[in-house]
């Protein structure tokens, strides 16, 4: 279940600073996009700059975030790894504490380590980014990229799986990342990488619990 931000923080008593300055990092973010223009999905736009799909996956990835707030590119464009970003770097302007987290649908990360395994090409890991704000000591996920800013509940944690409203399948976290490692990830094969790690993770937990 999900509470908008602001109901959370007034029930808890949270700082109203920190709010007041995520939810106008929100009114800002989202006028970005508005005034984008140009295409409004990423195959209709790379068929207009003349770019492949593949071309276009790459140049999405290497995209920064001034780079797509300078160029007025639509957000469904840029997708939730793009939007992430984005809202990262507002928040790096209103020196608000936060974290970029990784999220893969669960049935693409098992299959692709079962080929992997099997000594088969891996599948392709779906996933989606958002954001992680530091509010009172403890992190509050969010999608930037729904109209209202809304928490989703339960902490933030590598392995913990939830549903997004938009989507039947499980996600997982795989990483939480600080901005400037987000940054690095700059090509789809870096993302896919960054998915892949939590099998690393995951094996580390279980040689402990074997201690």
């Amino acid at each position: 279940m999900k509470k908008k931000l602001i109901e959370w923080l007034v029930e808890s008593k949270k700082d109203k600073s920190t709010m007041q300055k995520l939810e106008e990092t929100h009114a800002e973010f989202h006028k970005i996009f508005q005034n984008a223009f140009g295409p409004r999905n990423l195959r209709d736009y790379a068929g207009s700059k003349g770019m492949t799909m593949n071309q276009a996956e790459d140049w999405k990835f290497a995209l920064t975030a001034q780079d797509i707030i300078n160029e007025h590119i639509p957000a469904n464009v840029v997708g939730c790894s793009g939007r992430a970003a984005v809202f990262s770097k507002l928040l790096q302007q209103r020196m608000i504490p936060h974290k970029v987290i990784l999220t893969a649908v669960v049935g693409d990360l098992n299959r692709a380590r079962n080929n992997i395994q099997q000594g088969k090409k891996p599948n392709i890991i779906n996933g989606h980014q958002i954001i992680a704000v530091e509010i009172d000591g403890r992190l509050r996920m969010f999608d930037p990229g729904k109209k209202k800013l809304e928490l989703i509940d339960g902490n933030v944690s590598v392995g913990r799986q939830f549903q997004y409203d938009f989507a039947d399948d499980n996600y997982i976290i795989t990483n939480i990342m600080s901005p400037k490692e987000y940054e690095t990830i700059n090509t789809p094969e870096k993302l896919q990488s960054a998915y892949k790690q939590f099998w690393n993770v995951l094996q580390i937990v279980h040689q402990n619990d074997d201690r």
